[in-house]
């Protein structure tokens, strides 16, 4: 099972998230490996900057903001 679905914020892990700068992309596409490598699963992550890249699960990670708000349902409706 792909560990994101369409449409998550994700963040890119290590070295990839420093030259990006910690950019937000969005989750547009899954595809699953087919030797069921969750690990190794694809995703096509589109980021606000028209930019899209290709990168397996492994190099992803969830988006700190979408985690706030699943912790605090009010966040979004206040601004925090």
């Amino acid at each position: 099972m792909p560990r994101f679905t369409i449409g998550d914020s994700v963040e890119l892990n290590g070295l990839l998230g420093e030259l990006n700068r910690g950019a937000i992309g969005r989750v547009v596409s899954v595809i699953p490996n087919n030797n069921g490598i969750s690990a190794l699963d694809k995703y096509a992550i589109a980021f606000q900057d028209t930019r899209q890249l290709q990168l397996c699960s492994f190099q992803l990670t969830p988006a700190r903001i979408e985690k706030a708000e699943k912790s605090n349902p009010y966040a979004s409706a206040v601004g925090l």
